[in-house]
């Protein structure tokens, strides 16, 4: 007998529109955040870290959980809570930087952002093949490719798309407004390698799993990853 049931399709018109809310609510705080000084905003998003932190306790949970992993008998829970909770200031501090990225030009570049050895690009660069900078997800890692835009250089960033389409127009929007280019995951490699033939730099974020790959397990604190 044929069975039809229409719950899970119910659940994913409601999470879609939930999805629409959240988005208005945080366009409606990046202006706010965009309006007010840098340095002001800066202190109000560390009050929302961890506000966010003692919200979000399945998030909390993961966060204290991978910090008891990674430092084992080290540390006690009180402080493993305390860095949790920092990690969620930043957070919230990368996201005040984002939507402020049209006030950050090449004046007031050097007051935000330090790039030291930058000369190790610069030798590479004259090999004229290209340069892959590789890192991960440390900092505020969108400033990192604002900062070697604003600083002349030319390339790309890695990146894939987010779920909500909204969300990724708007984060590609603020990346473009300082021409930061992306090439997502699931496009055609040949882009990478004309630009690394261009001589231009290519940027890869790396500390995460990508399940079209096969991935090499390694030890990393302590267990497999």
């Amino acid at each position: 007998a044929l069975k039809v049931t229409m719950k899970p399709a119910i659940k994913i018109v409601k999470f879609k529109v939930r999805r629409y809310y959240l988005y208005y609510l945080a366009r409606i705080a990046a202006f706010i955040f965009g309006v007010i000084p840098i340095g002001f905003a800066l202190k109000i998003s560390e009050i929302l870290g961890r506000l966010t932190f003692a919200i979000l306790v399945k998030y909390r949970s993961i966060a204290v959980s991978n910090l008891k992993n990674a430092f084992r008998d080290e540390k006690g829970e009180r402080e493993l809570r305390r860095i949790a909770s920092r990690v969620f200031e930043n957070l919230a501090k990368n996201a005040l930087e984002l939507v402020n990225f049209p006030k950050i030009t090449s004046r007031n570049l050097d007051r935000i952002v330090r790039i030291e050895n930058i000369d190790i690009v610069d030798t590479a660069l004259k090999a004229a093949r290209g340069v892959i900078l590789l890192t991960g997800h440390f900092g505020n890692w969108e400033l990192v490719a604002l900062a070697f835009r604003l600083k002349g250089y030319e390339g790309a960033v890695i990146g894939r798309r987010i779920y909500f389409d909204k969300y990724d127009k708007y984060l590609n929007g603020l990346r473009r407004f300082h021409d930061v280019n992306i090439i997502y995951r699931d496009e055609s490699p040949k882009k990478i390698i004309r630009a690394l033939r261009e001589n231009k730099i290519i940027g890869i974020l790396a500390d995460q799993d990508v399940d079209s790959v096969d991935g090499v397990f390694v030890n990393f604190l302590g267990r497999a990853a």
